[in-house]
Order: C-alpha cells, then structure tokens, then sequence
C-alpha cells in the first residue's frame, strides 16, 4: 500500500511539472510566443508583438517606425511609446505605425494595436484595414492622429485619446466605411477633431468627448469638433461635442469628382458622382443623446438633437 502511495504521488508531481494540470476559468494562459520589438520593425507573419520599452524611430521620406503587412497580428505596446527622432511632421510619408494586414486583398486582416503610445510622427496610425481593433492607444502630438485610407472599414476604435496632433484628430478618407468609434477622448487637434470625407459612410460615433479641436485653424470656412464633406449616413449618438471653434460643419456636393484635392479621382476609381440616393440618406444621422452648445445643430439640411451640458 505504500508502494502505490509513493507512486501515486510521483504520478501527481510529474503531471504538475509538465504543466497538464487544468487552467482555472478565467486565468490567462502563459505567453510563450510573444515577439518583442525593440526598434523599427516590419512585421510579415502573424503573431503577437509586444514593446518592453519604449522605441524611437528615426524615418525618411516614405517610411514607417512599425509596418504590419501581416494578417492576424496583436501588437500590445504595454504602454511604451513609439516616437519619431527626427520630429519634422510636414512630410506627410512618415508614420508610426502603418497597418496593411496582408493587404486589402485580405478582408478579415483581423489584426489589433493596443496600449501604444504613438507621438512626433507626420501621421501616427495610418490604416489600409479591415475588421482591426485599436484599444487604448494615446496618439499625440503628431501632424495627423489616425487616418484611414481607402476602404478601410470595419475597424474598431475603442478607449483611445486621439490629442494635441497639429492638424487633424481622426481622418476617414475615401470609403472608409462601417467603422465604429468608442468611448475616445478627442481633444485639443489643431484644425479639425474628426473629419470625414469623400464618400466615407455608415461609420457610427458613440460616447466619445470631441472638444477644444479647430482653434488652430485659419479659416472661418474650415476646422472644429466635426467636419463632413461628401460623406453620409455617418451616426452620432451620445458624444460630448463641445468648446470646438465649430461644433459640426457639413457641405454635400453631388458631383464628386474635382470637388477639391482630397476627392480627386486615383487610378481607375472615379467619383463622378455619389451612391444614389446619397444625399436622401442624410449626411449624417442622429443616434441621440448627443451634448452640444446649443438644442440641435444644423448641417446642409440634416440635424442632430443636443442636449445642454457644455461648460
């Protein structure tokens, strides 16, 4: 009998020290295949990526400090900082981190950027995406916060602070289409807090504080909290919008094409003219529960409801 105890219990220790024993519900599972990055990087397989430091990258012209060209792939900064040595934001090539995910060819790149800190770049995520997520990320002090390029849709973009950049916020180019905005700060961005443009639509803004942007800007024609140009059925609900230099301002022209240098046509896609019935959609859509200046702002023949709150 003591024989079968002593083995028994041999039994138990091997079984411990070859980790067979069961995960508790709810216990993360040990990463063992984490990549780290420690500086500029281009990343072609997917995986998980992590930052243990904080990284500078120095760029030229047409370059980024982290390119994902891979579907698939979870960078987590761990909340260190991505930032620009040679911090001159004019050249619009330079960015932080430049998300392809395998391409647009790839409809499920599925890939997610969180806990970065991204600052001094010309742009500091630049998207050509589908189906990614962006969770808490603080992008600041760059040229342009995040821009999203051609058919970039169905992204998440969820908890960041998007602050401080010197021209634009967030930046939905070109189709971008049904992404959603979550629960973002996006304050103090030189020209326009959010801008959406050139046939960008269905993209839905919720609980996000959109305040002090525009006061940087020139003109009285253009900057604020929310600029809209050629863009539609883009849903506000349950944002603070306030203290901008303009809270929402809205222009719809039927004839895209040579409307102005950010519509112009690219290789074989031409907008002549927007979806039917673009305009009967409404430029933009009122979710509710939206606190602005004033009762409701108009915007070219669309409205949202404001409720009072702005300080």
């Amino acid at each position: 009998m003591r024989k079968l105890a002593l083995i028994f219990s041999l039994l138990i220790l091997i079984v411990l020290v070859s980790g067979c024993v069961q995960q508790k519900p709810g216990m993360p599972l040990p990463d063992t295949t984490s990549t780290v990055i420690t500086g500029k990087t281009v990343i072609s397989d997917s995986g998980i990526y992590i930052l243990d430091g904080d990284i500078s990258c120095t760029l030229t012209a047409e370059d980024a400090c982290i390119e994902i060209q891979a579907p698939d792939v979870t960078l987590d900064c761990q909340g260190h900082s991505i930032t620009r040595a040679n911090t001159d934001t004019r050249n619009a090539a330079n960015i932080g981190i430049f998300v392809a995910g395998g391409g647009m060819e790839d409809m499920n790149a599925r890939n997610t950027v969180r806990n970065c800190r991204i600052e001094k770049f010309a742009i500091g995520i630049f998207l050509k995406t589908r189906y990614s997520n962006f969770l808490n990320n603080t992008i600041s002090n760059n040229g342009i916060g995040i821009y999203y390029d051609d058919y970039s849709s169905y992204n998440n973009f969820i908890n960041n602070t998007v602050n401080d950049n010197n021209n634009r916020g967030v930046y939905l180019f070109m189709r971008s289409s049904n992404n959603t905005f979550t629960g973002n700060i996006i304050r103090n961005n030189g020209i326009y807090g959010i801008i959406i443009t050139c046939a960008a639509y269905y993209n839905t803004f919720s609980n996000n504080v959109i305040e002090n942007n525009g006061y940087d800007s020139t003109s009285d024609d253009y900057g604020g909290g929310i600029d809209v140009l050629n863009a539609y059925a883009n849903v506000f609900s349950g944002n603070r919008i306030c203290n901008n230099s303009k809270t929402i301002r809205c222009k719809f022209d039927a004839a895209m094409e040579g409307i102005n240098d950010m519509c112009i046509p690219q290789g074989d896609i031409h907008f002549v003219q927007a979806d039917i019935n673009a305009q009967e959609a409404g430029i933009l859509v009122d979710g509710g529960g939206n606190i602005c200046e004033s009762d409701s702002v108009s915007c070219d023949g669309t409205s949202i409801s404001c409720n009072g709150g702005c300080l």
